[in-house]
């Protein structure tokens, strides 16, 4: 099967956006684990990193898998699927430099980040924040790749960010309040 009933990809400052068109299915999919067999549209994320096809989905249960292609303009070479060991929802992704990121909130509330080269082989998870109930928002600035979220009860803003994916600054916080 081709990627032809894949909506539009869209990239806006290196965050990565997939509008699916209404008559995409699950078949797209293929080779489903079975814990993946009712997953949400909104909870599949695929971009095109370093030649590869890269796809991650979120079961019902808040596990992240992964698969990657090597070529993208089939489906006939995908990996297995393999279970990531990240758990958690609202995932943003974003490539800086020679890095794919998965920023997550995990289901303790944490915001966690783990990255891969060669979107195969992901790292280990750091732990970037406390417990948070806002969102939270990643972007680049120059070659730092950057996270910032809302302090609950502060209403400042507490980024922290990188310049390898690997060795992340101490929080760093807004003089000044934001407006609601």
């Amino acid at each position: 099967m081709s990627f032809t009933q894949w909506g539009s990809f869209q990239q806006l400052s290196n965050r990565i956006r997939i509008n699916l068109q209404n008559g995409w299915n699950k078949i797209c999919l293929s080779n489903l684990p079975n814990e993946l067999t009712q997953i949400e549209l909104d909870n599949v994320f695929q971009t095109e990193f370093n030649g590869k096809l890269v796809e991650t989905v979120l079961d019902p249960n808040q596990y992240f898998y992964s698969r990657f292609s090597l070529q993208s303009e089939t489906e006939e070479n995908w990996t297995d699927w393999k279970k990531l060991n990240s758990r958690g929802a609202n995932a943003q992704y974003l490539i800086a430099g020679d890095r794919l990121y998965q920023f997550y909130q995990g289901t303790d509330n944490k915001i966690y980040v783990q990255t891969t080269t060669d979107g195969e082989n992901w790292s280990g998870i750091t732990n970037l924040t406390g417990s948070i109930t806002g969102n939270f928002e990643i972007d680049t600035i120059g070659d730092a790749v950057v996270l910032a979220i809302r302090g609950d009860n502060s209403k400042k803003i507490h980024t922290r960010h990188t310049t390898n994916g690997v060795n992340w600054s101490g929080s760093d916080s807004s003089n000044k309040e934001t407006i609601d």
